[in-house]
């Protein structure tokens, strides 16, 4: 049992990467700053009408009742466990996700930069309560944990519920939300990208977000958020599937 302890201490890799057990170089992250240029031979798309968009989105999601994902992910901070610490931890994973509305949800880890977090599975099927089991031999016994719990909070501080794409995606379209269209950013640039404001942040030190959607297939393609210029928390999706009907075992642990 002490073992699968181990394996799940951190676990929030699983959604955006919290910090490993020590502090680690910052990965490297395509350029999201709003003052990048394109690449040469790629021509940023123009700044989209962001209202509009927002529209189609909030649309497409409130029709969806499931989505599967694959998703690479950085995240930057200083906490550990819920508790901040003096050195900033950096981390990064690719994990693979299940949503089925509401709050159905299964993630496996595929890369990380924790190494025994590979191979480890989360999922919840309500919103205060997961099934946890690491990867490896350290997860044959699956645990049933609090959604609340420490071990679930990313190097940011931010709460498991709050930190996987769905969730994301689901705040920054929720009432309030305004939505400027930007010119292309180099991390997407056939996408259509837009700076977000009035919606709840989910640390103080966050002073913007960007998303990226393909204009066609309404597609989450990347998402960030900034302290400054700096992106701390990054998104960038491998595969989005709208209207996923996974079977029940999905959820079983």
């Amino acid at each position: 049992m002490r073992g699968a302890i181990v394996a799940i201490t951190g676990l929030s890799l699983l959604l955006a990467a919290c910090g490993s057990s020590g502090a680690t170089p910052r990965p490297a992250r395509p350029s999201l700053s709003p003052g990048a240029s394109a690449a040469p031979g790629q021509p940023a798309a123009p700044a989209p009408d962001g209202p509009a968009l927002l529209a189609k989105l909030r649309d497409r999601l409130a029709r969806t009742s499931g989505i599967e994902v694959e998703v690479k992910a950085s995240s930057s901070g200083s906490y550990y466990g819920g508790k901040r610490v003096a050195q900033e931890r950096s981390s990064s994973s690719r994990s693979r996700m299940t949503w089925a509305s509401p709050t159905r949800l299964r993630a496996q880890v595929l890369e990380s930069t924790t190494a025994f977090l590979a191979g480890s599975v989360l999922v919840m099927n309500s919103p205060t309560q997961v099934r946890v089991k690491g990867g490896g031999a350290l997860g044959l016994v699956p645990i049933t944990m609090k959604a609340s719990d420490t071990r679930l909070i990313t190097n940011r501080n931010h709460y498991f519920t709050d930190n996987h794409p769905i969730a994301h995606l689901q705040r920054l379209t929720s009432s309030g939300a305004t939505w400027e269209g930007i010119k292309a950013l180099p991390a997407a640039p056939k996408a259509s990208w837009v700076s977000i404001s009035g919606v709840r942040r989910l640390d103080t030190e966050l002073t913007r977000e960007l998303l990226a959607v393909d204009p066609a297939t309404l597609q989450p393609v990347a998402m960030a958020m900034m302290v400054a210029e700096r992106p701390v928390v990054t998104f960038q999706f491998l595969r989005f599937v709208w209207d996923a009907t996974p079977p029940d075992s999905t959820f079983k642990l």
